[in-house]
């Protein structure tokens, strides 16, 4: 009996932490993914090019993640819905800073870095810069839901979300090549946004407060005893 007491709770450990990996690994699906589906419809050399203007793009998400770091110490020390508003802003503005500073550093150096054939790349990049704002929100809310432990409504936001990546994907890839890709993905990122906020707000109205300690306890009154007579 101890034994299968054992095994249920380690099973019951490992579905628990495999549910706080859907949402990360559907966030690296569909940042991997596009290029695959391109790689269908197009020649090698238009997905080297959009390989590049991605690479670029994808350079930035060092400081939203590096920013989103510090959301599960907040809603463990119960931070409510301000808090991670706060957190929002910051990480959408320093990352439209860092966007403009690596288009900017793409149209200057794509060129004289490697050469005329991937020219086209700067027109992508640009195309892909405003999705990266939107994923500054997306992995700010897979750290908030992750750290408070809402699984269920991370798990719900990834697995809705690859399905839509690969169809809008498909769909810009054909009728548009690169670009079309890239717009794609940039309205892909926005519905995965807009999803993830809505979660955030959902399970933190109401949500639990964070951890306080306990009311020490009162003594109970001691009635004088009663005058002898």
């Amino acid at each position: 009996m101890r034994g299968w007491a054992s095994g249920l709770r380690v099973s019951r450990l490992f579905l628990a932490g495999a549910s706080t990996l859907v949402l990360p690994l559907a966030i690296v699906v569909i940042a991997r993914s596009d290029r695959l589906v391109l790689g269908a419809v197009t020649s090698a050399t238009v997905v080297a090019v959009y390989g590049l203007a991605a690479t670029y793009a994808e350079i930035i998400r060092i400081v939203p993640t590096a920013i989103a770091q510090l959301a599960p110490a907040r809603v463990a020390e119960g931070g409510g819905l301000r808090s991670m508003a706060r957190l929002a802003v910051l990480s959408v503005l320093a990352t439209a800073v860092t966007a403009t500073v690596v288009g900017l550093a793409a149209t200057w150096l794509t060129v004289p870095l490697f050469g005329t054939p991937y020219a086209d790349a700067v027109t992508i990049t640009w195309l892909l810069l405003p999705g990266e704002v939107f994923y500054a929100l997306i992995v700010l809310a897979n750290l908030v839901l992750i750290g408070g432990e809402w699984n269920r409504a991370a798990t719900l936001v990834g697995l809705s979300s690859v399905p839509l990546a690969l169809a809008l994907y498909s769909v810009g890839a054909t009728l548009a090549g690169a670009e079309g890709l890239a717009v794609a993905r940039d309205l892909v990122l926005a519905v995965m946004a807009i999803a993830g906020g809505v979660a955030v707000c959902v399970v933190f109205r109401p949500r639990r407060r964070g951890l306080t300690a306990p009311e020490p306890e009162r003594p109970m009154p001691v009635n004088p005893p009663a005058p002898s007579g």
